[in-house]
Formats: structure tokens, sequence, C-alpha cells
């Protein structure tokens, strides 16, 4: 067998309007029966290693403290570590630092900035659709949930039953983001269940078993919306009362009511999205809990236990069952608390593995037997180049530095952010937005004169290493701490001798710092 038949499938059966999965393996060949549990950190471990061993998998070494700080960093926070932070982190011989360096990135206030530019991204908070003010009042919002850390069920039902001013309350302008029933109806179950309704609003779901009528019968809740005006980008949100919804080119009259779940006899009393929201942010609830978490996996891990992460169907099965129950229990038994399951992630050893893979794994795509690597996104990357270079973005209306990851104007001039895959916040879905590298981006980084122009700022970081009359060999550490989160390897020293050799120290020194930034090493996260 060639290794490109490793690995494993979902087969959807289709017969008569009946819709069925089955899972196909095809482990690697060799005895696994003399595989040996590598350690294990936590239960996600033991569940993963229980997979691999099925699969006759071999996972990658830990990665160094280096990576593990660079990628934590990054990947919680959007933020590079500084200069004093990855010395010290690198100096630290306690044998916990790492579990100890989690929880402390997880009181930065980054923390918020960084999960609330996610979460507007699903939630659509676009200032072309909303204005100025109501952009502004939903970000904020949303911000302060990552700040108190306030349980997910508890924000969402708040957001599902928002009612006010659109430019005073900010969670009602996700009724204005989609403002019709059967476009609410689309974005709520793709953004909180993982169900793809849209499929079944014209006929059948092909691949479920979603009909038209479970379509509109979830559409209903938000049938008699009402958004009045109030003046220019300003609405009212409320809902007056229940209304049945008839079926768009039929007759047919549909009674709200939730995916697999009867109609409820409160439906008439009052806000029918209550009963909605109730319903959707329950601890039983088969889907809330488990694109949470597979939100989560997804975006620490590079895939997500279901793929894509907000698909979570029947007939798209996850690779590893037990291991998103086991997540999705933890989630609810915390209270819904997002940084549970985040500590949890960070500090397994599936997470914390090498990114360079061994001779068992390096086709695997899909068990999590070695770290994915992935581009930064665009937000984070001109932050970090702003924060190595130490030359602050400027962006128009706002404050002195001001960082990417905080701005709640996805519309605000930056050819920057265009190029690497800013979404534009028209749909629920994560693959709004780009991560995968291109040409333009790479020319972008070697020739424009934006970043050019960081490396040589009078104030930037250069600039200060010479004026203080650093060594070459001082400067040299300095950049790579900054840019690469550690010391430079030999290879890199062999580098920077040269350019010393051959220029002045300020311009070795900036074409050293611009080979770094063009370096796949500070780009990927690994």
């Amino acid at each position: 067998m060639c290794s490109s038949d490793l690995g494993e499938a979902a087969i959807t059966v289709n017969y008569m309007g009946q819709v069925a999965a089955v899972q196909v393996q095809s482990p690697r060949s060799g005895s696994s029966d003399s595989w040996a549990d590598p350690p294990a950190n936590n239960a996600i471990d033991r569940l993963v290693w229980a997979k691999l061993r099925k699969m006759g998998l071999t996972p990658s070494e830990v990665c160094d403290d280096a990576t593990f700080l660079r990628r934590v960093s990054l990947d919680l926070l959007g933020t590079l570590p500084t200069v004093d932070e990855a010395q010290s982190f690198l100096d630290d011989t306690h044998s916990n630092k790492r579990e100890r360096w989690i929880d402390h990135l997880l009181t930065r206030e980054e923390y918020a900035d960084f999960w609330s530019l996610k979460w507007a991204d699903i939630l659509l908070v676009d200032r072309e659709k909303l204005g100025d003010r109501g952009a502004f009042e939903f970000h904020r919002w949303l911000r302060g949930q990552f700040v108190r850390n306030r349980p997910y069920d508890a924000w969402v039902r708040e957001l599902l039953t928002a009612t006010g001013d659109s430019a005073k309350f900010g969670p009602v302008n996700f009724f204005r983001s989609a403002d019709t029933p059967d476009a609410l109806a689309r974005t709520v179950s793709q953004a909180f269940l993982g169900v793809r309704v849209e499929c079944a609003q014209c006929h059948h779901h092909p691949f479920e078993k979603w009909s038209q009528e479970d379509y509109y019968s979830l559409a209903a809740f938000f049938q008699g919306l009402e958004l009045r005006p109030l003046g220019k980008d300003r609405v009212l949100v409320l809902h007056p009362g229940y209304r049945d919804l008839t079926i768009p080119q039929t007759t047919t009259v549909v009674t709200a009511h939730a995916l697999d779940a009867p109609v409820s006899d409160r439906l008439k009393q009052g806000d029918p999205r209550q009963v909605l929201a109730e319903w959707l942010t329950a601890k039983d609830n088969p889907w809330f809990a488990r694109l949470a978490v597979n939100r989560l996996w997804k975006h620490f891990l590079g895939r997500g236990l279901v793929e894509s992460e907000d698909d979570l169907r029947s007939t798209n099965p996850p690779t590893n069952g037990p291991l998103l129950d086991f997540l999705a229990n933890e989630l609810v038994q915390s209270g819904f608390d997002l940084k549970h399951v985040m500590r949890l992630i960070l500090n397994s050893r599936v997470y914390q593995l090498s990114s360079e893979p061994n001779t068992t794994n390096q086709d695997d795509e899909q068990n999590f037997s070695h770290h994915v690597i992935r581009r930064q996104s665009a937000e984070v990357l001109l932050d970090a180049i702003s924060q190595v270079t130490g030359v602050p973005e400027s962006f128009p209306g706002r404050p002195e530095g001001t960082r990417a990851i905080a701005l709640w104007n996805n519309r605000l001039p930056s050819y920057f952010l265009e190029i690497f895959g800013r979404p534009e916040r028209n749909t629920p879905c994560e693959c709004g937005r780009s991560s995968d590298p291109t040409m333009a981006q790479a020319l972008h980084l070697m020739n424009a004169p934006e970043v050019e122009t960081k490396i040589a700022h009078p104030q930037g970081r250069v600039a200060r290493l010479v004026a203080e009359g650093k060594s070459p060999d001082q400067i040299v550490e300095e950049l790579t701490l900054a840019a690469l989160g550690r010391l430079p390897d030999e290879r890199q020293k062999t580098v920077a001798r040269r350019l010393f050799d051959a220029a002045p120290p300020r311009e070795a020194a900036e074409d050293y710092l611009w080979t770094l930034l063009n370096s796949y090493d500070f780009v990927l996260i690994k």
C-alpha cells in the first residue's frame, strides 16, 4: 500500500432520502502491540495516543522552549513575545514554566483584543453594513465578554435575544448584519451549531436529514423581528411577538421549532427568540458545545477534529470522536468557560509537539501526530512587523500605537491587511479569512516601502541599537530574539558576519532584519 492510501475517510451513503456515513480507516502497517505511549500531560494526550496507536503512527518529539513560547504567544494573544520575555523564558529552569506562561498569557489584555477580532469575523461585525457607531458598539460589547471571561453560553443568549438601540447596545447589531429571517437562520445555525441549513432552503439537504420545513421553522423564530429607523445608521431592534412564517412561493405555513426539537408551549409568550436561545445554549444541545471546542481545536492545532470546523454533519464525522466528546463535556462542566478548554489544549503534549515529522507520521494530516505549520494572519503579521522593527503602524483616526488586532473597523484602508487575507465579513464561515501564502504576499514583504520604512526608521529598533553602541553580535542577538523568539543559530551568525564585514553597522543591521522578516521562521507559526 502506498503512503497516500494511509489515513481515513468518510463514505456517504444516500438512499431514498436517507443519509448515513461510514468511516473507513487504513492504518500504517506494523506492530501496534509494541507501541509505547509517550508521556501524557492530560486526558487529551491519552485520547490522541490511543488513535495514533490504532493508526500505527508515532508522534513527533516535543518542541523546544523557543518554539513553544512563540507558538503559544501568537496562538493565544496574536502577539510576539518581547525580547525580555523570550530571554527570561529561555533562562527559566523550572519544570512547570510552560504551564505558568500559559496562565500568564490568559490574563493579558491582548487576549481580549485577539479573540474579539476572531469572533468579529464570525459574527459579521462589518462597518460597511453597520456603520461606524454600530460596528464600534458591537465590537466593544464583544471585547467586553472576553475581558470578563463571561461564560460562552451566557453571552450567546444575550446576543440572540438582544433588543434596543443599535447605537447604544452593541449586540443588537447582529440582527443588522443578517437582517432577514432566512439569513438569520443560516448565520445562527452555522455560527453557533455548525449546521449548514442553507442547503435545505430550496429542497431537502443533499447530505443531511434537514428538510425545507426544518430550514424555515428555524427562520420562523425571527419572523416579525423589527428594525425601526432612529436616524442615520441607527435602528431600534425588537421582536413584538411570534408570527407564523409561510415558505416562499408556497402556501405552506410553518411553526417555529429548533432542529430536532418539538414546538415549545412557550413560543407565543413574548419574544420567541428566548425559546431558541435557551434551546441553543442548553447543556444537552448536541451541537453547541461541540462546535465551540472544535473551533478552539482548529485554531490551536491547525485542523479541526471535524473539518471544516463549522460543518458538524453526521456525514462528516470527527477524526477523533472520543476527544471531541471529552472537550465538549469539559466546556459544559466548566460552566462554558472557554479559557478552561484553552488551558487544557495548550497544556497538552499534543499541542506542544514539534512540527518536524518522523518517518511514521510525515504524511499524517488528520491525527495530530505533529504540529501543523500555519501562516500568521494578516493583523497578527502586521503587528509582528511593527513590534520587531519598533515602529507602530499608523491607522487613520486611531491613536498612535493602536495594534491591528485591536481594530474595530474592518474597512480601514490597508493594502497590507487586504493582501494578507483580511476577510470582508460577509459570511459566518471562517473560510472568509485566507491564510494561504501567495506570491503577492512574498513580493510585498520583499519590496513593500512601508516595511522598508519601518526597518530604516530613525526611531526604530535598528537605529536605537546602533546609537547605543551595541556590538554586531549584540545587535544580531536582539534582532533574532525579537523576530524569532530565540538566539541566532550558526547559519544566521554566518550571514550576519558577512553583512557586517561588507557594510556599515546600521546598513548591515537593516539588511539582517530585512532577511529575518522575509524568512519562513518569521512569517510562519511552527
